[in-house]
């Protein structure tokens, strides 16, 4: 085999926590990333009639909000559609906690990921 078809079989790469492909550009990463998040929003989703607001909540900090904190100085140079795209997913989540909420006009107390991740960034730096 020669360079150039070994260099073309490596696809991507998978090292603590983070997608890696040939370019560095991590696009592998944040799709991975949506899709685990995405998929976990929708067991929220089924689970929902089972649980209360504050479980829910805490399932949503535990299980989703987690994985888009991670490698949290990564998440900061997306770009503004994978941001919207994060925002939609958190939308989403939010609506499914409240469901279940006896209060009609409650805001859940949950930090938004870019808020958090600009806040954890602020406290690395400091």
């Amino acid at each position: 085999m020669d360079l150039i078809s070994t260099q073309l079989q490596i696809t991507s790469t998978y090292s603590v926590g983070v997608h890696l492909d040939p370019t560095l550009n991590l696009n592998m990463h944040f799709n991975k990333t949506y899709k685990k998040a995405a998929g976990r929003v929708n067991l929220l989703r089924r689970i929902h009639s089972d649980t209360d607001t504050l479980s829910a909540e805490r399932i949503y900090r535990a299980m989703i909000m987690s994985i888009f904190t991670y490698c949290g100085q990564i998440t900061l140079s997306w770009s503004e559609t994978r941001r919207c795209q994060v925002r939609n997913l958190e939308e989403q989540s939010h609506r499914i906690i409240l469901q279940n909420s006896k209060c009609l006009n409650c805001e859940l107390r949950i930090a938004t990921i870019e808020n958090f991740l600009k806040k954890k960034a602020c406290f690395f730096c400091f």
